[in-house]
């Protein structure tokens, strides 16, 4: 799904996925037959609307509250009249007097809205994080877990920012998040729960977002190239192409990283408890689930 063409090759992709050699897998397990990433190109929502439950698509690692609900905050305008203090500083603004019109004129809407949906996603995993550091803390994970899931929130937060600034370039307005919505999690030191979590939410889904990042990175770089066929990105302009290609590399590498912490994540937990490990196996790597 990513061309050698591009800078930067996902390191992840060395090494086996999903069979990842982890204590306690087993050991026929089946790889699933389709390699499609999840259709994430129709944004659910337009601005100003938020997203919770399982209609949710959420680009990155997603925040789940207690009742299992995905969470993110509603996207709103920020330079509608906003002053410096009070804008939300999660794109630069530039975009308020300058770029309205001429966005406008290239019908960049859609492509605005999907921006908009996976700045939101982006900005949902900076929680997710915070709540992932907290449960490796409270089931005793070691250290250098904690830092590498605290490094990976602050990507999110560089992921969120590029994000949004791409979707207020394509919108022609300043696009930010509102307030997160209300939410409770529990930390109980449930390993299980905290396994299945990062298997599904770490190990697949980070690792789809992965990706999907190089792969859009690669169409964008043939569009530019002069290929053939309308895509969302076909009425660009190259500048802008070419910027957004960067990010998406950018996004695809540091993606991969997370993807990796979480099979570490998930390799300490075989380590200390086999029957957790198992479980995690039998319910979360299967090939219905990959496919799905």
């Amino acid at each position: 799904p990513w061309s050698p063409a591009i800078p930067g090759s996902p390191p992840f992709l060395d090494f086996p996925i999903p069979g990842f050699p982890i204590p306690g897998a087993p050991s026929d397990f089946e790889e699933s037959e389709t390699s499609d990433v999840p259709d994430q190109s129709t944004p659910p929502y337009e601005i100003g609307q938020t997203c919770i439950g399982e209609d949710c698509t959420i680009v990155g690692r997603p925040y789940y509250d207690e009742s299992g609900s995905s969470i993110t905050a509603k996207s709103k305008l920020t330079c509608m009249g906003a002053s410096q203090h009070t804008r939300s500083e999660w794109s630069t603004g530039e975009f308020c007097s300058t770029l309205s019109t001429k966005s406008k004129q290239k019908s960049r809407n859609h492509l605005g809205l999907d921006w908009t949906n996976r700045a939101l996603g982006e900005h949902a995993s900076i929680a997710s994080f915070s709540a992932f550091s907290i449960a490796l803390m409270t089931n005793g994970a070691p250290s250098s877990l904690v830092e590498e899931s605290l490094k990976a929130g602050l990507d999110e937060i560089r992921h969120a920012k590029t994000s949004f600034e791409i979707a207020s370039v394509l919108l022609g307005n300043e696009i930010g998040p509102g307030p997160l919505p209300e939410s409770h999690v529990s930390f109980d030191g449930n390993l299980t729960k905290m396994a299945f979590a990062v298997a599904q939410e770490g190990c697949i889904d980070e690792t789809f977002s992965a990706i999907a990042a190089y792969s859009e990175a690669v169409d964008i770089e043939a569009i530019m190239q002069g290929a053939s066929g309308e895509t969302p990105y076909s009425e660009i302009d190259q500048a802008t192409l070419s910027w957004i290609r960067d990010e998406l590399q950018i996004i695809g590498v540091e993606e991969s990283t997370h993807s990796l912490l979480a099979w570490r994540a998930l390799s300490w937990v075989c380590d200390i408890d086999l029957h957790v490990c198992e479980m995690v196996w039998e319910n979360v790597m299967t090939k219905r689930n990959l496919e799905k």
